[in-house]
Parts: structure tokens; C-alpha cells; sequence
């Protein structure tokens, strides 16, 4: 399942590594949805030319992007925060590379 390991023992600490590889998958998936966001925001003000609605929603998106840009960097923070806390060390990214 994970790197062609079909044995995987499955205690706490593979448990712990597997959801902080699952969610800085789901991070950068996220941080790239907002990044293009944000890019389509700029788009969408630079080609307002003049019209105020498409302008608005231009500079919402450009928000909005950035908002997401911070809620995900502050979901980062807090899970690498919980992290250390547990004492799971930063080479171990994948399930792949622990060995027990």
C-alpha cells in the first residue's frame, strides 16, 4: 500500500505520519487552488476596463485568495506545531520511510 510495503504495522506513530502526509497533500492541493484563485482575480481586475461589478468581484477574489492563502499557512502552523509536541520527527514525511 504504501511504497510496495504490504506488511505496514499499523500503530499509533504510522498512524500519526500517514495524516501528516495526508494533510500536506491537502494543503498543497489547497494552496494551489488559491493560488490560481488569486491569479484569476487579477485577471478578472485587470480586465475589468472600468466596469465596477466585474472590478468588485475581481478584488473578492483577490481577498478571498488570500484569506485561504492564510487559513491554510495557520492549519500548517498548528499541524506542525502538534507535531513536535508528539516529538515525530521531520524526516519521516511518508509512511514509505519509516522503519520500525
Amino acid at each position: 500500500m504504501f511504497g510496495g510495503r504490504e506488511n505496514v504495522k499499523w500503530d499509533l506513530y504510522t498512524v500519526v505520519i500517514f495524516i501528516n502526509w495526508l494533510a500536506n497533500f491537502i494543503l498543497i492541493a489547497a494552496g494551489a487552488v488559491a493560488v490560481i484563485y488569486l491569479i484569476l482575480g487579477g485577471y478578472s481586475y485587470m480586465t475589468s476596463m472600468g466596469n465596477p461589478e466585474a472590478a468588485t468581484k475581481g478584488k473578492s477574489m483577490i481577498l478571498w485568495s488570500i484569506a485561504g492563502l492564510l487559513l491554510i499557512l495557520g492549519a500548517w502552523v498548528i499541524i506542525n506545531f502538534v507535531l513536535k509536541a508528539l516529538n515525530v520527527p521531520e524526516t519521516v514525511t511518508t509512511p514509505s520511510n519509516y522503519n520500525p
